[in-house]
């Protein structure tokens, strides 16, 4: 039966209260829940968040043992520089004479050979000469000893007519008077000299014959040219550059010691410097090649020596002092403030070798070197130590000989560091 308009429902009232009031409580119920799961998991214990606060456990850093040649290329910069210099002094004889240079016909960059005038003193001609002594007097017609051997020697080297006999006679007069003529000279005449060594008599290693090779021709000469005593000076043997001249005109020449000039006794010479670290990989006989912007050319070069300790070389720079020999003709050294490129190729065994970085070798506290094998955790294999013998780094590899080569073959797994990156 229908309800009368406007009687009062009350149960359903109730009944929406109710479903309102459970609605609440299950809601508060998964609310607490939830709360609980997203709490619940950032519970820990001492021991646990201890445990997290660690860093990941290290873990090797591995290479393998590889099979290559051992070759890399260095690009440095260097300068040309003048070889070792020895300095030309007067002769005791020269010195005596106190004489005044009135001319000097060479100059810095000048060449000079055996022959060759150096110097006027006194207006008379000095030649440099590539003697083991000094000559010890005037050599005059008929003198006989190892000064006129050394003489004769020269002659013949330079072409001129000469004998051979130790004995200054008319033929090696007449090739005397030759090379004093070609320098622009008139050779001084000197009296006849009847003095000799004695037989057999030896300086220096040269040994003056007893007997003259054409008794004829050696006779004492009443006159014919004549070599003084001041008129030489003694050089090393070969071709010399001229790098300073001391002596200028007017200067007087008193003591045997006074240097008239400084030579390039050596050939020119390459120069560069290196840092600690770079060098020690470098070596004697290491291959490089400069290039000469001056005249846009190439010159082959090897190492001659790698300096030890840190040093300042004019024109490159502190560091270790790297030299370099040229294969062939030494271009002129570089002007102050220029460098020159130099590449320089580092080679070990032309052949392939067993080579592994050089992060995998270690070192010992009695000086020897090993290289760890890997351990795999897989098969349950520990790391190993084996005892290499090193050879030069190249390019950061090394060349490796190992004591037991059956445990460090080509391909094995090694380590080269270690990482606390997870």
């Amino acid at each position: 039966m229908a309800a009368e308009p406007g009687t009062a429902r009350p149960h359903r009232k109730y009944r929406r209260g109710t479903v309102a009031l459970a609605l609440c409580v299950v809601t508060l119920i998964l609310g607490a829940a939830g709360g609980t799961f997203l709490i619940a998991p950032q519970l820990k214990t001492a021991e646990q968040a201890a445990a997290d606060a660690l860093p990941p456990a290290a873990r090797p850093v591995t290479a393998s043992v590889e099979q290559r040649v051992l070759t890399e290329q260095t690009v440095l910069r260097g300068i040309i520089s003048a070889g070792d210099s020895t300095s030309v002094v007067p002769s005791a004889a020269l010195a005596a004479t106190s004489p005044v240079v009135t001319a000097v016909p060479v100059s810095a960059g000048s060449s000079i050979t055996p022959g060759t005038t150096v110097l006027e003193a006194n207006g008379e001609p000095v030649f440099a000469m590539d003697w083991n002594f000094a000559p010890y007097r005037d050599i005059t017609g008929g003198s006989r000893g190892p000064d006129v051997v050394q003489l004769q020697d020269t002659l013949a080297e330079l072409g001129y007519a000469t004998s051979l006999n130790g004995v200054l006679d008319p033929l090696t007069q007449s090739g005397l008077s030759m090379f004093y003529a070609d320098r622009g000279y008139t050779a001084p005449v000197g009296g006849t000299d009847n003095t000799r060594a004695g037989p057999g008599a030896k300086i220096s290693g040269t040994v003056v014959p007893d007997t003259v090779a054409d008794p004829e021709t050696s006779e004492p000469s009443s006159g014919g040219a004549s070599l003084p005593a001041a008129s030489v000076v003694l050089i090393p043997s070969g071709l010399h550059t001229v790098t300073q001249v001391l002596p200028g005109v007017g200067s007087y020449l008193t003591e045997p010691a006074q240097p008239l000039l400084r030579l390039n006794a050596g050939a020119n010479v390459a120069v560069a410097v290196l840092d600690a670290g770079t060098a020690a990989t470098y070596a004697a006989g290491d291959e490089a090649v400069l290039t000469d912007s001056r005249d846009d050319t190439e010159h082959p070069l090897e190492i001659s020596s790698v300096g030890t300790e840190p040093t300042e070389v004019p024109g490159v720079g502190n560091g270790i002092k790297v030299v370099f020999s040229f294969r062939g003709t030494a271009p002129a050294p570089t002007p102050e403030g220029s460098t020159l490129l130099i590449r320089v190729t580092l080679e070990g065994d032309p052949e392939p070798v067993a080579a592994v970085p050089v992060t995998a070798l270690y070192a010992r506290s009695d000086g020897t070197s090993f290289v760890t094998v890997a351990g795999d955790p897989q098969t349950g294999t520990d790391s190993l130590d084996v005892t290499v013998t090193p050879g030069r780094d190249i390019g950061g590899w090394v060349a490796i000989d190992a004591q037991n080569a059956e445990s460090l073959p080509v391909g094995s797994i090694i380590v080269v560091g270690m990482t606390h990156e997870q």
